[in-house]
């Protein structure tokens, strides 16, 4: 797995063994890794930056959707220069729609 994904840290891996049905603790994942001689740690790509929107208990499609455009607005910013990922299984981002052309969840 490390092989294939160099950019994944001993965190990345641990997490997809889980998902996979694997019972490891990460720190075994971090010893197996160092004791193959690959480097356990995420290699940092640059800067990033994070942008936290609108935090709510209970959010929505309609919600989530209309965040992701004001942030899109108010950092002037081009959608298709964009990538990013929205990763917590929240049903509310499947089939919602930020421009009317695409559709989150739905390969858009």
């Amino acid at each position: 797995m490390a092989a294939e994904n160099p950019s994944w840290g001993h965190r990345r891996i641990h997490g997809e063994l889980t998902r996979l049905g694997h019972t490891i603790a990460a720190s075994t994942v971090w010893n197996r890794l160092k004791q193959a001689g690959i480097d356990p740690a995420a290699p940092e790509r640059g800067s990033r930056r994070a942008h936290l929107l609108g935090v709510t208990a209970n959010p929505t499609g309609t919600l989530t959707a209309q965040a992701a455009r004001n942030f899109l607005m108010n950092t002037g910013t081009d959608m298709t220069e964009l990538n990013f990922l929205i990763r917590d299984r929240g049903g509310q981002f499947t089939g919602v729609s930020l421009d009317g052309s695409q559709e989150w969840g739905r390969g858009g």
